[in-house]
Parts: structure tokens; sequence; C-alpha cells
């Protein structure tokens, strides 16, 4: 078991100059056993583990310094070791006991912190009831055009303009009424049940967390609930009426207690706890906070009737969409003015809310001490990155319908990729830059470590006093519970049924191992689709490689002479594509905006030359636009088509090296390699003819987003309407000929269905004509998905072929290389000269 202040050091890529004999001089410094010709071929072969229990500090420092030479170089602490579940909760709960050393002095508040909770507690009652005031005035104005202008009808008006002048109102006032009462009676989206530990099972967190509260002199919390985020928080169970009966709830995050030492942890802990310590400020804390938090929710959180407003919008017919649409326009209306109330209220209560929070480090201090103050919040910054990681990770895990058994576990993985020094540098970074403002709810971080210091106490939980008892082993929170590894996988199972939908079962669920290793793996085939590209794969434009192409011996042996002129006119032309690139995005857009600006003439809409790049806003200046985007993209196409073919030619060299006999000998998997590189050549071909229908229903995409959104805007004419239902159609039809012809394709990689197609995958469910919403989102789901399927492939070939160069002596590209002359190479790859 790798000791936990020691790690991996992994050597991913050498720079190919002079620089590469001088890290080897390094490494033979770190390595006095090896010789320099095992330490030549250990670099060669990178990516590759230098060493895997290396201790912290000559890893973090060797990987600086090899950076320095231009190396990339990674040092990856190892996880700290889990400790053995406890064979007995009520001997841990004894032992855990016994590191309190005393209870904290109580500190009464002062006569003018009373005073201020009070003052700013009645201001934040106030702010709802000018809100309630605005309705009640526009409900008073609406009661009073109501029962007094009804006279417009006897004025002289027509019926028409006396229908106009008074109904026109009252449709608009019990609109704005509807939307401003709404926050007080609209139900949140409900996010599922919290996950509540029961305390027959984890007796030893319960009993911990309630001594910890008796230490503190806080209410012991009834029930403990989890959650995956990277947190704790306490609350009263059932509101305003439990400020009296002091029933709190404290919900913990998963991911603090995986990776958190057991202070560490308390410290949390008692933070939470601690701004119910003082009975007196209790209530008026409750109501500041609650207030803040209602504001909060209903100007940012869209509850139900957001979810139902929008979507009648888009099922509706065109005239009832557009009322609902101005419905949602008087709901951001009415959420900019509670905005102004929110911001009120931070601005009136930010300073005292300071304030408890510094009272709640106090408490924190007091338990876990001064210098565990700033190691929490170091370890806390580095979870909140491994957990923003782990997420991603949970998208591309999905992707393949697999999801980790253990989402605490992946989260850790994660946060044992991150390199120590450079952690440290960009924590410290945040630390120069924090900054306490005066809408602040929370101090800045750096005055809150100042405050922990100048305290300097040692903490009254000093798990040193019984970490001598080596059965214990170390000290992590997740000792506290019985099984941590089995509970962890419970709430995960929970959690992504909430995240996604009850669907999620356990057959989806796979080792967290697993699905790590797998996430490891696609980043070095991503690393190797980078770096053997150049950064410079334009899936819109196809590779156009065929595994027939190998038969033709006289084009293979042409490439392989070629091979190291090639790879030095792609590394010294990859400035030159880049721009290529850049001009060839440009031109595509200005050709979807062009094709924008037809379908809306054909629809008989006008259009603003300067919104579409035209030079007039009628058919001549399409003419024009079309001549000048088919002159440009004739030359960037003829400047790429060269570039293309040298990265052809390299690949070729590189498939012919791997069928050599020579190279058997130092490919020891040469069969398995040439039996991969077959069969992804044979899929990129299968997806690069499936490239025309993407690119045109980009286009088809392009085109339907202008005509929806003059729908919008006008909601003039039927020849908008009989476009946009064309082009609906047209978008429905193309992905239904792309889930055919890629049905023989099975889906390439790994997946929870057996015998998926790739047709399948990348069309999930064909929606109906009438669906246009629907229709919209599944198109574009099915163009990242093919990007996303096409660059894991090309991915791992790039890694196979960059493999076979490597053992052929051609390291991968890095870093710039002399110049070549393109003629020079296109007479090598002719054959004109060896």
């Amino acid at each position: 078991m790798n000791h936990p202040d020691c790690g991996k050091l992994i050597l991913e890529s050498v720079p190919v100059d002079a620089k590469k004999q001088a890290i080897i001089r390094l490494l033979a410094q770190l390595f006095k056993q090896s010789t320099q010709e095992h330490l030549t071929k250990l670099v060669d072969r990178t990516p590759v583990v230098l060493n895997r229990n290396l201790p912290f500090k000559i890893g973090s420092k060797v990987s600086h310094r090899l950076n320095q030479l231009g190396a990339k170089a990674t040092f990856e602490p190892a996880a700290p070791p889990s400790p053995p579940p406890p064979a007995n909760p009520a001997d841990l709960t004894t032992k855990l006991h016994a590191a309190f050393t005393g209870d904290m002095p109580r500190r009464k508040p002062s006569l003018f912190y009373h005073l201020g909770l009070i003052m700013v507690a009645l201001a934040m009652v106030t702010l709802p009831l000018i809100y309630a005031a605005l309705i009640g005035a526009i409900g008073w104005g609406l009661y009073a055009h109501i029962t007094i202008n009804h006279t417009v009808f006897t004025s002289g008006y027509n019926v028409k303009g006396a229908v106009l002048v008074y109904v026109a109102p009252i449709v608009i006032g019990v609109l704005v009424l509807l939307f401003l009462i709404k926050p007080f009676f609209a139900r949140r989206v409900h996010t599922g049940n919290p996950h509540r530990i029961d305390r027959r099972r984890e007796p030893a967190l319960y009993d911990f967390v309630a001594k910890l509260a008796r230490v503190i002199g806080a209410p012991v919390p009834t029930e403990i609930h989890v959650d995956m985020d990277v947190n704790a928080g306490a609350q009263f169970k059932s509101g305003l009426r439990d400020i009296w009966r002091k029933e709190l709830i404290l919900t913990i995050g998963l991911p603090l207690a995986a990776g958190m030492k057991v202070e560490q942890f308390a410290g949390v802990l008692a933070h939470e706890l601690g701004h119910f310590a003082q009975s007196a400020g209790m209530g008026l804390t409750y109501i500041i906070r609650s207030v803040n938090f209602w504001f909060e929710r209903v100007v940012y959180e869209e509850d139900h009737w957001d979810e139902r407003l929008r979507h009648y919008s888009t099922q509706w017919g065109l005239r009832l969409a557009l009322i609902l649409w101005i419905a949602r326009s008087g709901i951001w209306l009415s959420r900019r003015f509670l905005w102004i109330l929110m911001r009120l209220g931070h601005l009136i209560s930010c300073f005292m809310l300071r304030q408890m929070e510094f009272d709640a480090d106090r408490v924190e201090t007091w338990i876990a001490g001064s210098r565990n103050f700033g190691r929490t919040e170091k370890a806390m910054y580095a979870l909140s990155l491994a957990r923003y990681w782990a997420m991603e990770n949970l998208r591309g895990a999905w992707d393949d319908g697999r999801l980790p058994d253990d989402f605490p576990a992946l989260v850790m993985a994660n946060l044992n990729k991150i390199p120590a020094d450079e952690l440290a540098r960009d924590y410290r970074g945040i630390l120069r830059e924090a900054r306490t403002r005066w809408l602040d709810t929370h101090p800045a971080t750096t005055d809150r470590i100042a405050r922990a210091n100048a305290l300097a106490q040692d903490g009254l939980f000093q798990p040193a006093l019984i970490q001598a008892d080596k059965s214990m082993g170390p000290l992590y929170a997740q000792c506290l519970f019985r099984d941590f590894v089995d509970f962890s996988r419970q709430v995960t199972l929970d959690f992504y049924r909430r995240l996604i939908g009850r669907q999620i079962t356990a057959r989806q669920l796979i080792q967290t191992g697993s699905i790590a290793q797998s996430q490891d793996n696609e980043a070095h085939f991503a690393n190797a689709l980078d770096r053997f590209f150049m950064r410079q794969l334009h899936a819109g434009r196809p590779l156009k490689l065929d595994w027939r192409q190998l038969k033709n011996t006289s084009q293979v042996k042409n490439a392989i002479l070629a091979l190291d002129q090639v790879r030095r006119a792609i590394q010294t032309g990859a400035a030159a594509r880049s721009k290529q690139l850049t001009r060839l995005n440009t031109l595509r857009s200005r050709r979807y905006k062009l094709d924008q600006a037809i379908v809306l003439l054909k629809a008989g809409q006008t259009v603003k030359p300067a919104e579409y790049n035209l030079s007039t806003g009628d058919w001549r200046g399409v003419a024009n636009a079309e001549k000048a985007i088919a002159a440009s993209g004739a030359q960037v196409h003829a400047e790429l088509a060269d570039f293309e073919r040298y990265m052809r030619v390299r690949m070729i060299a590189a498939l012919g090296l791997m069928h050599l006999p020579a190279m058997g000998q130092r490919l020891p998997d040469a069969h398995l390699m040439r039996a991969d590189a077959r069969r992804l050549v044979t899929l990129i071909a299968a997806v690069e003819k499936a490239a025309p229908q993407l690119d045109g229903l980009q286009a088809t995409l392009a085109r339907l987003g202008a005509l929806a959104n003059r729908q919008i805007e006008d909601n003039a004419g039927d020849g908008l309407a009989t476009a946009f239902g064309e082009h609906c159609r047209q978008v429905r039809t193309t992905l239904q000929i792309l889930q055919t012809q890629l049905k023989p394709v099975s889906y390439p990689f790994a997946h929870s269905t057996s015998d998926l197609k790739l047709g399948d995958y990348l069309v999930a469910g064909l929606p109906a004509e009438t669906e246009t919403e629907a229709i919209w989102n599944a198109a574009n789901e099915t163009i990242e998905k093919y990007y996303q399927v096409y660059q894991r492939l090309v991915g791992r070939l790039a890694l196979l072929l960059e493999q076979v160069e490597t053992a052929a002596g051609k390291p991968p590209l890095t870093g710039d290389a002399p110049r070549v002359a393109w003629a020079q190479v296109r007479d090598a790859v002719t054959g004109k000269t060896p």
C-alpha cells in the first residue's frame, strides 16, 4: 500500500531537442541503479510512470525540474489510506470522546450585537412587506379601473376602442399581479428527499456529533442527512416553530468525510453548529438567513410554474405561444424587482452575516485549532476542484450508459490527480486576490484565516492523543462510519436518481476504479490526438483513410521514406494551418448567415444587410455574397488540402511500419496493434461517410433558428410558419437518415446496453414532427455526440500510430522544428526523391 506522503511521478512527454539528454541526466541522479540505455528507452516510451512510491518532497521537486527542462511531468500524491472499519462502534465512540480535552468557554454577545441583530431582522422582515405593499397598490389600481372606467362604453368610443381601453389594462394588471404573487405560493422544483442516516446504522457518527454539539454549547441535531456536496449545513427541522424546541438537522457532504482528517471534519461540523450556539440569537439569525434565502430562491430558482410556462410556450400554437412569451417576460420583470429587493437585503444584512461567520469560525478554531483552520480551507478548495472534475467524469461516463458505483471515491480519485505543487500555487494565488466586498455575506478567506490565527488555539479536539493506538489506523473522517464504502455506494445510487431520474438502476453502475481508469485512458487518447495532429484536427474535414491503401506497396514505401520530412513539414506548418482553419470557420459562419438570409427572403421577410454580411438586403446582395464566399472557400480548401495530404502520408507510413517484420521485435503486441488499427481505420471511415449529413444538419439548424427568432419577433405571415415547418421536417428527415446510415455500425466503446448500434446512440429517439423543441434538442445532441465519437476514435488511432513512430525512433512531435520547403516534401511524397 502506498504511503500517504508519497505519490506517483509521471513523465508524459519530452522535447526532441538537446534538452532530452539533460532530462536523462536528471533521471540518472534520481534512479542511480538504472543504466543510460535503460533510461533512454524509458524516456522514449512516454507517457510512462517513472516511480509509483516517491516521497512527496522529492516527487514535487523532480516534476518541477523536468517541466523547467521542457518536459511535461506530473506528480500525483497517493490517496490517503482508508481506515479499517471499527470492530466495535462503542469502543470507537469512547476513544473519540477521550480526544476532547474540555468544553469551549461561552462568550456572551454584547448588547450592541443583539441590537444589531434585532435591527437587521426587522429590516429584513420589512422587505417582503414592501413587496406585498406594491402588490396591494397594483391590486387597488386594478380594482379602481374596473369599478370607475367602465363608463368608456357610454362615452362615445366605438366598441373596439372601448374594449381596448377597458379590457387591455385588466388583462395586463391581472398578469402582473399573478406574477408578483407567484413567489409567495409557487412550489419549489422537487429535487428528491434527502438521504437520512439511520441512527442505528451509524451510532458512532451520531454520538460524535452529539459530543461535539455539547462541547460548543449548541443544540444536538435530531437527524443527520448526507448529500454529495463539498459542504455541510445545519437548519431547523420544521422552520420557525422549531426555534424553541431546538430541533436541528445536520447535513454532511460525503466528499468531506471521504477526503478529510477527523479533526478537520470536526472543525467543519463545529462551524455549522456554531451558528446555533447562541440561544438568544438563533431565532433572529434564522429570520435573516431565511429571508435572504427566500429572495435568492425566487430570483434564481425556477419552479413548477416556470417549467409549465416554458413547455406550453413551445408546444401550443403560434398566437397562444406569443402570449405566453409575453407572460415569461412579465416573470422576468417581476424577478428584476425581486432582485433589487434581494440586493437591498444583502446590503442591510451582509455586515451582520459576516460577523456571524466570524463567530462560527471562532467555534471551529476552538475545536480544531488555528493551524487546522487554514488547512481545512485549502482541503475544501481541493475537494471542490475534485468534485467539479468528478461531475465532468459523470457526463463522459453517462454517454456510455455507465456510472461509477461510488461517487465520493471518484472525487478522491480526481483529488489524487491534482499535482500538489500546482494546487499550492493556485491556492496561494486565490488567497492573494481574495477581498471582502460590501455585499459579501461571507468574509474573504484571508480575513478568516487571519482571525483564526490570531486566536492561537491548539484545539479542544486532539485525535493525536489516541492515535498511538495502532489498531485505530490513521484517523480520517471515514472512521466515523460503520462501513463507509458500502454506505457511499447506497447514497450514490440515490444521488444519481435525483440527478438523472428514477430510471437509473444498479445494473448501470460499475466499479469506480474502472471509470477512473477509463477517464485516464480517454485523457491519454485526447493528448495523443492533440500531439499527433498538432491540435489541428477538424472533424468536418475527413481523414479519408482506407485500409486497402496498405496494399499499394509502392505508396507505402514512399510514405515511409518521406516520413521524417513529412513530420517536420507538419510541425512547421501547424501555425499556418491554424490560421487557415480560423478562416474556414469564419467562412462557415458566413455561409450559415447567408443561408439564413436566403430562407428569410424566400419566406417574404426583409433582412438587414449588416446583420447578414450582405452588401444589400435583397437577392443581388445574396448573389454577391455567394461569389465572395465561393472564391475565398476555394483558396482555403486548397491550402488545407496540402496539409491534410501530408498528414495522410504520415498515417500511411506509420500503418506501414506497423506491418514490417523488424517492428515486431520493437512492438511486443504488434499483432494486437495491427488488429486495433484496422478496426479503428474501418470505423473512422464509416463515421466519416456521415460527415456530409452532419454538415447539412448544422446548416439546416442555422436556418431553422433564424425562422424561429423571426416568428417570435414579428409573428408575421404564413410564409414563416410554412418555412419553419418544412425545416423542422427536414431536420427530422436528416436525423432519420443518419440513424439508418450508421445502424449497421456497432457502438465502438463499452456501453451498458449490449449490442448498441451507433445510429441508435447518435439519434437516441426520433421526435414526432409536431415536437419542434424536441427536434431541435435531438439535432444538437446528435451533432455533439457525433464529434465526440469521431474524436475518441481518432484519438485511439493517433496513440497507436504515435507508439509506432516512437518505436521507429521518432518521438512525438513537440515544439518547433527546422523549416522544410513544401515543394521538397511534395517531391518526396510523390517518389521523385528517395
